[in-house]
């Protein structure tokens, strides 16, 4: 797996991916991937060390053991250059593949995406990398200006809405909204405790102590218990969250 040492120190990681066991005879097999990455890396990283990473699972999220494993000696600092085939072998989306791109920029890590003519090592490869990150960025925008006209649509129409329904309210099978009691309890426990100025992380806990539960059964959180609320406050109120008493 390595070849002679780069006078950096750093090692080239070369990263290669299959959904499926059933790929290995396409053209992006996981040793033709290989292949194609090394030669590259002897041409553009002469002399340095070359480590492989490798999956045979859906890049769709990050819950794979190569991907981490790389990520891991990218954290180290043990690696100075990423190459693969292409973009998609690292994320299925172009926003989990700019969060890993911003990922390696902070560390100062090349990004070669060899079958794409992207090498953040070069200036006209780092242009192209900030145009990846401009249109990541209005993509985003347009989906949280969507997701939020979708909210406030389903507020309106007194509607669940997208995602979890919204603490202190039940949903019946159509969607709509009722007021639960015990949960309308647990959000006036939290503003009285947020009005004489408890942390969030004293109200999560004494919310565990009064058996007050989350809408997804995990356990109260400091910042789960702010988001929760917060949510809970505006719905309730149309506010944010309640002004603290000096007195």
């Amino acid at each position: 797996m390595a070849k002679k040492a780069s006078d950096q120190g750093r090692a080239v990681a070369i990263y290669a991916r299959v959904s499926t066991v059933t790929q290995a005879g396409e053209r992006w097999s996981l040793p033709s991937q290989l292949a194609m990455s090394a030669k590259i890396a002897d041409v553009r990283f002469p002399g340095s060390v070359q480590v492989t990473y490798q999956d045979v699972a859906s890049g769709r999220n990050d819950r794979r053991p190569g991907f981490r494993a790389m990520m891991g000696a990218i954290g180290a600092g043990q690696v100075g250059a990423v190459l693969v085939v292409h973009l998609d072998r690292i994320a299925r989306n172009i926003l989990d593949g700019v969060t890993f791109l911003e990922s390696l920029e902070r560390r100062g890590v090349a990004l070669v995406l060899h079958s794409q003519g992207l090498d953040t090592s070069t200036a006209y490869g780092r242009l192209l990398a900030n145009g990846l990150l401009l249109l990541a960025q209005f993509e985003s925008d347009i989906i949280g200006e969507r997701v939020a006209r979708s909210h406030r649509a389903a507020r309106e129409a007194g509607k669940k809405g997208p995602g979890l329904r919204p603490y202190g309210w039940t949903v019946d099978p159509a969607g709509n909204l009722a007021v639960s009691q015990r949960e309308q309890e647990g959000i006036s426990f939290a503003s009285s405790m947020r009005a004489t100025g408890s942390s969030w992380a004293a109200i999560a806990e004494a919310l565990t102590r009064a058996a007050f539960v989350t809408v997804s059964g995990v356990p109260w959180s400091a910042e789960q218990t702010r988001g929760t609320m917060l949510r809970a406050f505006s719905r309730r109120t149309g506010g944010s969250e309640p002004v603290k008493n000096e007195k």
